[in-house]
């Protein structure tokens, strides 16, 4: 007699443990977080002034020849002085 046993694994998965489980570290995380008070300084941030205040900002053009000179609004500057312009 060729009896054959069924070895078949079932795939099916009981998600009802693991929507609880979600559920209850959704709740936890959201009670603690919001009993929990931030550590931050209270800032006086500046308000928006009456009169408006145009900053004068002079372009800098640079300037570079042919043989390799390098000029900042038409004065030169040196490779080794740094980067900073100005």
């Amino acid at each position: 007699m060729g009896l054959k046993k069924d070895t078949k694994v079932s795939a099916e998965f009981n998600m009802s443990a693991l929507t609880d489980i979600i559920f209850l570290l959704l709740i936890f995380f959201m009670l603690t977080s919001s009993a929990v008070i931030p550590n931050a300084l209270n800032l006086r941030l500046p308000g928006k002034s009456n009169s408006q205040k145009e900053l004068e900002t002079k372009p800098y053009v640079v300037t570079i020849a042919e043989d390799g000179k390098y000029f900042v609004n038409q004065r030169r500057k040196y490779r080794n002085t740094g980067n900073r312009l100005g």
